[in-house]
């Protein structure tokens, strides 16, 4: 007996296979307990881990933010609760793929529950004494603004970046499969019918037309153009110990692949 994939084999005249939408989680190993956050806040420099250094830390992170957006007078939108970012920026993705333009399309913030690290001072820890006050650190629940840079990339098309100037400062970077073939198609003249995640047709298919597929380094090269907007920016700057890896899940069951910037 036929199954549907031996009927349909006859009628197929165009057939694209690609990735889906593709995360990266960047983070910084040493702020993934306690000991590391006490190791992160002496090796920049100061003799006592206070907490105070990562009010200022954050403080000083946001302000750059500030500045950046301000110098290149980017648009800035307060994602209102249950809102759709993505139809919120979709016009504005639309626009520089229109004009050609790549970069930094559109800034959101969102204000989003999370684990941050909050420091005290641990007056019942065996290590206080009346003349060296002792800090503690634990995760907790906070709901800190995150920072979202909308980018449209010349070779992938839409590229989102998303940060947390609370530490540990996590970051997130996705792009789509999907969208990369259409970038291609549409460099090859190959005309073809969009759908919000992903091809449903193409007019005029022309064998081997859709066979590319990114080169070695190509998706790196993606990440690393995309995080050169915000990483100069952050707490994620390359210092002493404070390198940022990135985590790439794989097929299920494949779990994390890292790499360091």
């Amino acid at each position: 007996m036929s199954d549907v994939s031996t009927l349909l084999a006859d009628h197929v005249t165009f057939r694209c296979s690609s990735l889906d939408r593709i995360a990266v989680a960047g983070y910084i190993p040493g702020l993934m307990c306690e000991g590391g956050v006490v190791r992160f806040l002496l090796k920049r420099g100061n003799p006592v881990p206070s907490p105070v250094l990562l009010a200022r830390n954050r403080d000083r992170m946001v302000a750059d933010l500030d500045a950046v957006v301000a110098a290149r007078d980017l648009p800035v939108v307060r994602f209102g609760r249950r809102e759709s970012k993505e139809e919120v920026a979709r016009p504005h993705l639309a626009r520089a793929r229109a004009e050609g333009r790549t970069g930094v399309v559109l800034i959101g913030k969102s204000q989003e529950r999370t684990s941050v690290w909050r420091g005290f001072e641990d007056k019942a820890s065996g290590l206080a004494g009346p003349r060296h006050p002792h800090f503690s650190y634990r995760r907790q629940a906070g709901v800190p603004d995150h920072w979202y840079f909308y980018i449209w990339d010349g070779e992938w098309g839409p590229v989102l970046v998303k940060l947390c100037p609370y530490a540990p400062y996590p970051m997130w970077v996705n792009v789509n499969g999907h969208e990369w073939v259409k970038a291609h198609l549409d460099a090859a003249g190959v005309g073809y019918q969009s759908i919000d995640n992903g091809l449903a047709a193409s007019p005029r298919p022309r064998p081997g037309a859709a066979s590319v597929r990114p080169a070695v380094g190509s998706r790196s090269a993606c990440w690393a153009r995309a995080l050169a907007v915000v990483v100069t920016q952050s707490p994620h700057r390359p210092r002493s110990g404070c390198g940022v890896w990135l985590g790439l899940l794989t097929a299920p069951g494949g779990g994390l692949r890292h790499r360091q910037l």
